[in-house]
């Protein structure tokens, strides 16, 4: 049997500007997919978020001047640093 979730606190803290993964911590979810399946289905989410880094836009970030943290906090801290450094590696 699937977990039931407070989908009202979610919507709320969503629109509040919390991440997936402090929303699913909040209700006791253990994946931030949870909580992104979940927006999606309730229609409060157009699409599911990426779940691959985006090497590219990483690259541009730290051209541009970002930290490493800046960089993890614009991912939503749906990767680790060690991702981020390794996508960095050789500019």
């Amino acid at each position: 049997m699937k977990p039931k979730y407070d989908r009202g606190k979610i919507v709320r803290m969503y629109k509040q500007g919390y991440t997936d993964q402090e929303i699913a911590n909040a209700v006791g979810s253990s994946s931030w997919r949870t909580i992104d399946d979940l927006l999606v289905k309730l229609g409060v989410r157009n699409q599911k978020r990426e779940t691959t880094l985006d090497v590219p836009k990483v690259r541009a970030l730290a051209k541009a001047g970002w930290t490493v943290e800046e960089i993890e906090y614009e991912f939503a801290w749906r990767f680790g640093i060690e991702q981020i450094r390794d996508a960095l590696a050789g500019i």
